[in-house]
């Protein structure tokens, strides 16, 4: 296996063989992840990519812009519908830094392991649960999630009760501490997901998961040996 691969390499290659994926990225920042994995799919596909930070919108519009069926979503995926707190995160030297912004806000944990943020500035933002999105956009399977949504993964998880046995692949953010108020840690998530989600690689940040319960591929042995041929293509 090489080394020093992200974890989108090992979602493209894995998506690319989807026929029609949908996917949904919480947490799209600037567009650069989105450009690269939207790029990968095979046409047609439906791509909602999910920004609530305003700093950051006008860089993604710019970014997706040759990619019509790249769907931008000015919001958070949330337990509920509704507006919220957004505790914007900047840096010392660089207040433009939004890679930390979140729903929560964050502990003494985050501010140990990274003691250059700052979070001195909250928004209003829209939030949506992924349920009544997706009866709005006709969605009623997912082939990914991927939630970069900094801590507010169980926020997520709630708004999703009737999406999540429907997603085939979830890439989440994991931690063996709560970096943000009322986020999970790694057992947490383990443990509240189900055994139904079985971890496909787990790395240094991030988890990726599939549902051996999805209806698609219906056969579980089938999906595990789609997902493991599509990961030997890495070696």
């Amino acid at each position: 296996m090489r080394y020093g691969l992200a974890p989108e390499d090992y979602i493209i290659p894995i998506l690319a063989r989807v026929p029609q994926p949908i996917v949904f990225e919480l947490g799209a920042r600037r567009g650069e992840d989105t450009v690269r994995l939207a790029r990968a799919l095979r046409t047609p596909y439906r791509y909602f990519a999910w920004e609530p930070d305003p700093r950051n919108v006008p860089w993604l519009e710019q970014a997706v812009a040759p990619l019509p069926a790249v769907t931008i979503v000015r919001a958070a995926a949330g337990a509920d519908d509704g507006t919220a707190d957004f505790h914007l995160s900047s840096r010392e030297q660089d207040p433009d830094y939004s890679d930390s912004s979140s729903l929560l806000r964050p502990t003494p944990a985050l501010r140990r392991i990274a003691p250059g943020l700052v979070f001195n500035e909250t928004v209003t933002v829209t939030v949506r649960t992924l349920d009544n999105f997706c009866v709005e956009q006709s969605v009623d399977h997912i082939d990914l999630i991927w939630a970069d949504v900094e801590g507010a993964e169980r926020l997520v998880a709630a708004g999703a009760r009737r999406m999540l046995p429907r997603t085939s692949l979830l890439m989440l953010e994991q931690s063996p501490e709560k970096l943000y108020e009322g986020a999970w840690t790694f057992d947490e998530m383990r443990s509240t997901l189900g055994s139904e989600w079985i971890i496909v690689k787990r790395f240094d940040n991030d988890v990726l998961l599939y549902n051996r319960a999805c209806m698609t591929p219906p056969n579980d042995a089938d999906w595990v040996r789609f997902v493991r041929g599509c990961l030997r293509d890495l070696a």
